[in-house]
């Protein structure tokens, strides 16, 4: 899928962007994007020739006037992002093989007697979506129970905090980051570690890395990491944030929603700082903490985690299936008695459907800003109107209000 927008009631031009992937030819590869017309509620299915003068990484710029024009083409090379001081950062990505992958978290995961996986279930695409998720390899039922997967193979506080003591003390007790704050940076810190032994950066992570070795981690976390790896953010608001900004706030023009992905991005990459400025280098490994991985760690986080009664937590398997709020799957509780998540079918699913579940009732800017992606406006759950704060109290002011008082209420 290509990211698009513009064009309504024909104001604007019809805009769309897509990445450059890894694994092609320029000049012979042929990618075949599906383009959401803004506005109009159109899925436009269009071929396009990857441009010789393209390489791995650019971003491939598609624009035209009026709905049956024909598209244009410009590939843009943007600036490599920066870390905040100067030191350019990228995202990892890894080409897996994903059947493979999948078929290893299963070996891992039946090793626990608390989990069940239905053998109905593969990884793959499926229309209406055709992207990748999960699917069903044979018809089933209303009330099939899918999948079990029990808190101790979650990756959350609890199960990263017992792995990696030395490395989740050192940074809740930092004093330049809030209170509030410090959990979530040391699972986004163990989440990077995780991703930066799929990615081969520190082999087999030794264990003078919070004195956590890699055969102490629970199986299925070793291949997860690689399917985490494979999920591509090039398209995030957080990462264009930082890549491509002023081409981020003319798609989004006149909101404001580029400017607070720039913001969020930014947060993070503070936030790497504090952490590899007060933390002892022992306990980051002999690699230390890649600022492009702990963004990546971030965007996993942001776009996978389930709330359960403990904190939130990555859930491996179950963060595979997408998103559908009007008509899923599936479903999922916990079940109390077993400390685990348990997902099942609430309608009778066909052989080769794919199995989605609802993230919420979500509107567009909130799937946006959280997941990457909006769904066609039909189909929207909710609705959300955001301001700025100068916004609120300029109409404060206005109204007669006390302008000094509300801005302190203000964030």
């Amino acid at each position: 899928p290509a990211a698009g927008s513009g064009g309504a009631g024909g104001r604007r031009p019809f805009e769309a962007r897509t990445r450059v992937p890894a694994d092609v030819e320029p000049g012979t590869t042929v990618l075949r994007l599906r383009v959401a017309l803004g506005g109009c509620d159109i899925v436009e299915e269009v071929p396009v020739r990857v441009p010789a003068a393209a390489r791995p990484g650019d971003w491939l710029r598609l624009r035209k006037e009026t709905i049956d024009a024909q598209w244009s083409l410009e590939v843009v090379r943007a600036a490599a992002p920066t870390n905040g001081r100067g030191a350019s950062i990228g995202l990892a990505y890894k080409k897996v093989d994903t059947q493979e992958v999948y078929r290893r978290m299963l070996s891992a995961a039946s090793a626990d007697p608390g989990v069940v996986l239905s053998g109905k279930l593969e990884r793959g695409a499926a229309p209406p979506l055709s992207i990748l998720g999960m699917v069903a390899t044979e018809a089933i039922e209303e009330g099939e129970v899918l999948m079990r997967i029990p808190a101790r193979l979650h990756l959350s506080y609890a199960t990263c905090r017992e792995l990696f003591p030395e490395l989740f003390a050192a940074i809740r007790s930092l004093p330049t980051l809030s209170p509030h704050r410090r959990e979530e940076a040391a699972l986004c810190c163990c989440v990077a570690k995780l991703l930066g032994h799929a990615a081969g950066e520190s082999g087999d992570i030794p264990a003078d890395v919070s004195g956590a070795p890699l055969g102490s981690w629970p199986g299925i976390w070793r291949a997860y990491g690689e399917a985490l790896l494979a999920e591509r953010f090039d398209a995030h608001p957080y990462w264009r944030s930082l890549s491509e900004l002023e081409a981020l706030k003319a798609q989004f023009d006149p909101s404001a929603e580029a400017e607070h992905a720039r913001l969020m991005a930014g947060d993070t990459a503070a936030v790497h700082h504090h952490i590899v400025d007060g933390v002892p280098p022992d306990l980051l490994g002999p690699s230390g903490l890649d600022c492009g991985l702990f963004l990546q760690a971030r965007l996993c986080l942001l776009t996978r985690e389930f709330g359960t009664p403990h904190d939130s937590a990555l859930v491996p398997i179950l963060d595979f299936c997408n998103h559908d709020a009007a008509r899923p799957g599936a479903h999922q509780t916990w079940d109390l008695a077993e400390d685990a998540m348990v997902v099942t079918a609430i309608r009778p699913i066909a052989a080769g459907e794919e199995v989605t579940i609802s993230y919420g009732p979500l509107s567009n800017p909130v799937l946006l800003r959280t997941y990457g992606f909006t769904v066609p406006s039909t189909l929207e759950a909710g609705c959300t109107c955001s301001f700025r704060g100068s916004e609120i109290l300029e109409e404060a002011a206005a109204a007669g209000w006390d302008r000094e008082a509300l801005a302190k209420d203000l964030p």
